[in-house]
């Protein structure tokens, strides 16, 4: 999103649902996606604003959409719909140098610092605690400063 201001479709209800579930309000849901969503600013107003408007029971039903569980995210990675989706777990989605490379782009971390904190090679070590233990390097990292 930031790098192509552009979001399939997957990756784009994935994130809305995701900034829901984390207490973004509509009014400012709507704000960050007009603001990043800059190639498609004629698409946002008649499509995306109301699919964040629908997702939010603001439009036609008053129905609560949930973000995706881990589980669910994980399943979906498995059979990506398209190439460059950005959506599903990168956990599941990259392979382990590719996902190293991920998270030094993403977070700045070295690759050093991220074999030594995170098992990420490790096959029988389940993706939320892969996800987890990021976390905490990453909350660990900023309360640093």
């Amino acid at each position: 999103l930031l790098d192509t201001g552009h979001l399939k479709n997957n990756a784009r209800l994935q994130l809305i649902l995701f900034l829901k579930g984390i207490g973004l309000s509509l009014p400012e849901s709507l704000l960050f996606f007009q603001r990043h969503l800059r190639k498609k600013q004629t698409k946002f107003k008649n499509e995306y604003a109301y699919l964040i408007r629908y997702l939010y029971g603001n439009e036609n039903t008053n129905k609560n959409y949930s973000p995706f569980s881990c589980r669910k995210i994980i399943l979906r990675s498995d059979t990506p719909s398209q190439k460059d989706d950005h959506s599903g777990c990168p956990f599941t989605l990259f392979s382990t140098p590719n996902l190293i490379q991920w998270i030094v782009k993403c977070y700045g971390l070295s690759p050093d610092e991220i074999a030594e904190l995170i098992p990420l090679d490790v096959d029988n070590v389940p993706e939320q605690t892969k996800c987890k233990e990021l976390f905490k390097v990453l909350t660990r990292q900023k309360s640093k400063h």
